[in-house]
């Protein structure tokens, strides 16, 4: 293992990345600012791969869950899928970890292809105790929250449940976009899985970038403040589109799927391990699968580009380098400071 405070430092170094604004949208570094100071000043990235590594052995099952609807298109957003899929495959080769990808039918055939796309077979749970670099994908259906996450903590006793630009819901229960507007018809609950495992004394990790995501409860008076819907959404209940479901750990990101690189960089530099952190290649080639199968990633257009979060695959194959070269700075420093 890397010296612990080298890991924090690295952790710093990633955190001033994945939340660089890129688009000059405003509001990440407010929600940053507020969310590190609830981590007791930690780095966020630093944090949560501490915490999952503090809990999480070999074999060990963690849920991850993430889902951005367009209603009108019936699609889901490339920023969530590809950052479940960059987060399952670290924990699988730096913890040993079997990752179980909850989601709505309508994204599993999305998750499929985008964690092969990132170098993971996806097999039925008891297949895939067998092999290594390995998921499972486990439907999430609307109208039986309560009794799924029951079932799901019961059967398959996770030491983590990981959210990941997942929508939640805002002090009314109502679920919106971005742009304020109610897509509760077409998305299901899953706060209520975050709440059993909380009473179930599981791990919690939320990763947004919006203030809409499971999460960011953790910062609402800073969403409500400085998120254009945080306070009054466009939809008739007028609560915001402030999400009141808090996790564990929080890591707030410009990008969802950065915060998920950003904690699996963490985990590569704490484990000496530059393969825990795919590479550009995998990048790109996980966003290809992601769009074929489905996703968007240009403001709700149905256009199927390369892209999430409006910024072309190129520019995240680019972080994602630069992650890389952090971890491997910070595996090959020779000096203190």
């Amino acid at each position: 293992m890397l010296d612990k405070e080298i890991v924090r430092k690295l952790g710093e170094t990633i955190d001033r990345l994945i939340t660089t604004d890129i688009l000059a949208r405003g509001a990440i570094g407010c929600i940053y600012q507020s969310a590190r100071k609830d981590s007791n000043d930690e780095p966020l990235t630093f944090k949560a791969a501490e915490g999952l590594s503090n809990v999480i052995e070999k074999g060990d099952t963690v849920f991850i869950t993430t889902g951005c609807t367009y209603p009108d298109l019936n699609v889901g957003e490339t920023d969530g899928p590809i950052g479940t899929a960059s987060l399952a495959r670290a924990l699988c080769i730096s913890l040993g970890a079997k990752p179980i990808i909850i989601v709505e039918k309508m994204y599993e055939n999305m998750m499929l292809h985008t964690l092969r796309g990132i170098g993971l077979n996806v097999l039925p749970f008891e297949s895939a105790q067998k092999y290594e670099r390995v998921a499972t994908i486990v439907e999430f259906p609307k109208g039986k929250e309560k009794e799924r996450s029951k079932e799901l903590v019961e059967e398959f006793k996770p030491k983590a449940v990981i959210s990941i630009e997942r929508i939640g819901k805002n002090r009314k229960g109502i679920y919106h976009n971005m742009a304020g507007l109610d897509i509760s018809e077409c998305t299901a609950e899953i706060d209520v899985l975050i709440e059993e495992a909380k009473n179930q004394k599981i791990l919690t990790v939320g990763i947004g970038d919006g203030g809409n995501e499971i999460g960011m409860g953790k910062v609402i008076k800073t969403v409500r403040k400085e998120v254009a819907y945080g306070e009054r959404c466009q939809c008739p209940c007028k609560g915001g589109i402030a999400c009141v479901t808090e996790t564990d750990i929080l890591v707030a990101a410009s990008v969802s799927n950065w915060g998920a690189h950003g904690i699996a960089a963490v985990l590569a530099g704490k484990n000496k391990n530059m393969d825990i952190l795919h590479d550009r290649a995998y990048e790109i080639r996980a966003m290809r699968e992601c769009v074929d199968a489905g996703g968007v990633g240009m403001n709700g257009s149905p256009y199927p580009g390369l892209f999430c979060d409006d910024l072309p695959d190129t520019l995240h194959a680019q972080l994602v380098e630069f992650l890389r070269y952090s971890v491997k700075g910070a595996l090959t420093r020779k000096y203190k400071g």
